[in-house]
């Protein structure tokens, strides 16, 4: 199985296939990369790929929702929540491949500092739902710029990836008591 998939005509607050100052289309961006990362992939990379069908659970994600979950990420916290989601981390470094990929480096001053709105479908363990959406609620951001200077309307945007994933979740367990 594939970690992310293109998806073109999905929709999030009515943008789609915006255009990079580059001038390629993001779109083209994304299935580049992910064919980059999947014909020669990481260790991570392939753990993810190998996540079945019926372990999965799909998001369907903005770049700029992905970027901001990865840095809730705390790789060095003692919180009982990272510690147990250590078991989830490669399909984290999986999305932190993608995001690089596009050329969305970690710094630890501004984080990923991704902006895209361009939403792709992302494929992970159930438990990793839950675990992204305790990060959304409790999760404190590790890049040194404070993220409410980064992130325009960031208690807005995280109700939305909180429900967003929260409906995602609810509608998979629904799915597998039919």
């Amino acid at each position: 199985m594939k970690p992310f998939e293109v998806l073109p005509w999905v929709e999030l607050g009515g943008l789609v296939g915006l255009y990079l100052h580059s001038d390629v289309a993001i779109e083209k961006r994304v299935a580049d990369a992910l064919v980059r990362l999947s014909s020669c992939p990481s260790s991570d990379w392939e753990k993810a790929m190998k996540l079945t069908d019926d372990k999965a659970v799909y998001i369907d994600v903005s770049l700029e929702q992905m970027a901001w979950l990865m840095e809730l990420l705390d790789f060095s916290s003692g919180r009982t929540e990272d510690i147990e989601g250590i078991v989830f981390w490669p399909y984290a470094y999986a999305a932190m491949e993608l995001l690089g990929a596009l050329g969305y480096e970690w710094t630890n001053t501004f984080g990923f500092d991704c902006h895209e709105s361009y939403v792709l479908r992302w494929w992970v363990p159930e438990g990793m739902v839950g675990y992204l959406v305790w990060l959304a609620r409790r999760g404190r951001n590790v890049a040194l710029f404070p993220e409410q200077l980064r992130y325009h309307e960031l208690a807005r945007k995280r109700s939305e990836v909180i429900k967003s994933l929260s409906s995602a979740l609810e509608g998979h367990v629904n799915r597998r008591l039919d």
